[in-house]
């Protein structure tokens, strides 16, 4: 490593990659990072150019469902790809980040109205979301969620979470998407986009269904385990998508203070210490971030 100080995104970023994804070597996280940076700086919105494949065609034939996508990239871009497409659908998004970024979305908005259909924006903290979702099932629209930002409120009864094995770990994720299903008796179709060539394809995942299920909970491990595992089989390879490395500490789906490393400082050779330990700014002062354990060494 060729630097004296690094920043705390990029020690985040790198202890989580090395807890999730362990067969990633340290000095590759660096180049992972620039490639994860470049992916998600904001760039202007265009169109993106996409295949008309088997899966667009089932997407076009589903009966009303709940559409989950992921934090890959092109956010802006995949929803207006589906309006594109025909398809009809409600927005679910959490208001902090329609609050952030409202001008994007009023864009987006404005855009997805185009071919004359209504597109709406839910928010998840409001007390008729489950209303307003049942209406536009109702109205044979779809609803648009992403499966994986656990963004929104952490606190009391609103927080509840189950755990998914995901990669080399476990994360703490909000069920609301599988409660919503059970409760509508409506499908979950997990959806992303991979670019090859300039042309994006999009893959639409087998039907998760509630009818299959008599009991909640059971439901509810099952679907949320599977939505991280299509997730997970995309991150893998191109762990740099995943937008939310950056704050899976924050949104309560990973609380490193809770964890227990497997190796101590006291069982660790110099050298692995040496690899592990990369000084960080801390109160004024230079401090060392041990990215095994998330230890802070003053």
């Amino acid at each position: 490593m060729n630097k004296t100080l690094f920043e705390w995104p990029f020690a985040l970023f790198s202890a989580h990659i090395h807890h999730f994804l362990p067969h990633i070597p340290w000095q590759e996280h660096e180049d992972l990072y620039g490639r994860f940076e470049a992916f998600h700086t904001p760039k202007p919105h265009g169109v993106l150019e996409m295949e008309h494949t088997r899966d667009v065609e089932v997407l076009l034939k589903l009966e009303p469902a709940l559409l989950c996508l992921y934090h890959l990239g092109n956010h802006f871009e995949t929803v207006l790809a589906l309006a594109r497409l025909g398809l009809t659908f409600d927005l679910l998004l959490d208001r902090e980040v329609y609050t952030r970024q409202e001008s994007t979305f009023s864009a987006l908005q404005v855009q997805l109205q185009n071919n004359g259909e209504k597109y709406r924006f839910l928010f998840s903290d409001d007390r008729a979301v489950l209303l307003k979702m049942r209406t536009a099932l109702r109205e044979r629209k779809h609803v648009v969620v992403f499966a994986d930002g656990n963004s929104g409120t952490v606190a009391g009864k609103k927080d509840r979470r189950t755990s998914v094995q995901f990669l080399g770990g476990n994360l703490q994720v909000k069920q609301g998407i599988a409660v919503i299903s059970h409760v509508l008796h409506v499908p979950i179709f997990p959806l992303w986009m991979n670019k090859r060539k300039g042309v994006y394809t999009l893959t639409v995942a087998d039907r998760i269904d509630p009818r299959e299920w008599n009991i909640r909970q059971d439901f509810i491990r099952f679907s949320m385990q599977t939505l991280y595992d299509h997730l997970a089989t995309e991150v893998v390879g191109t762990p740099w998508k995943w937008e939310c490395w950056s704050y899976i500490h924050l949104n309560g789906s990973f609380d490193p203070v809770t964890w227990k490393p497997k190796f101590t400082t006291e069982n660790k050779s110099p050298m692995e210490i040496k690899d592990t330990w990369i000084p960080v700014p801390w109160q004024g002062r230079q401090a060392y971030f041990d990215r095994v354990s998330y230890q802070l060494i003053c």
